[in-house]
């Protein structure tokens, strides 16, 4: 019994610590990193990115297989690196 005890306490105090970083880092982040700065893009042009971003998904899953000859069988390149880099362009 009494070693569940120490485990709860061991946890409750992990958790403390955990969210007290957590808090810490999120007082302190860059403004640059923030959500308000992007709001510029609004609701038409997040549509616009991410309709891009569907058609990028298909011809990249083309081009890898078909082209460059590299098996992806879940297309997990072209989601994480091409649209990555549009991702990152578009904003």
């Amino acid at each position: 019994m009494e070693h569940r005890q120490s485990n709860r306490i061991q946890t409750s105090i992990l958790n403390a610590l955990e969210k007290k970083a957590l808090v810490w880092l999120a007082e302190r982040q860059p403004k640059w990193m923030t959500s308000d700065i992007l709001t510029f893009i609004g609701t038409f042009g997040a549509i616009v990115i991410g309709a891009v971003a569907g058609l990028l998904v298909v011809f990249g899953v083309w081009f890898l297989d078909y082209k460059l000859h590299i098996d992806d069988p879940v297309g997990a390149v072209a989601v994480h690196c091409i649209n990555g880099i549009w991702g990152t362009i578009a904003v």
